[in-house]
């Protein structure tokens, strides 16, 4: 089990002080788990399984996939991605259309171009039923 652990882990882009952080225990308790040192505790496979969205048949025997099909792990990028769709949506065409303007100009700053030579293109997006680009 100490293996698929640290697999997990390493599937997950994490690092042991942040499982130890997310679990509440030491970073050498985890270093510990992965090592085969110390076994894993029956309460912790049912928190690693929960917080992380894997099964525990993989955790505990190996068997199968190593994530639930509906409660893979999402990155914060996706996280972001899919908050802001949803703000993003919630708003008006005329509300859309200021929010594209306003990130065109930060695309912009952050560049160090001008707004109007960066392309930003929204393909999800639409105002009125038009694709918006900017």
């Amino acid at each position: 089990m100490n293996t698929r652990l640290k697999a997990l882990r390493k599937a997950l882009g994490l690092k042991q002080r942040e499982i130890a952080a997310r679990l509440e225990v030491t970073v050498g308790t985890i270093g510990q788990w992965e090592a085969g040192v110390t076994p894993l505790p029956r309460a912790r496979i049912y928190q690693i399984c929960k917080e992380y969205g894997v099964r525990r048949d993989y955790l505990e025997k190996g068997v199968g996939a190593m994530f639930e099909r509906d409660a893979l792990p999402k990155s914060e990028d996706e996280k972001l991605r899919e908050s802001a769709l949803a703000l993003f949506n919630a708003l008006t065409p005329k509300g859309k259309a200021a929010v594209l303007d306003a990130l065109a100009e930060i695309v912009g700053k952050e560049s160090g171009s001008a707004a109007g030579s960066k392309s930003i293109s929204i393909s999800d997006s639409t105002v009125d039923g038009d694709v918006i680009q900017l």
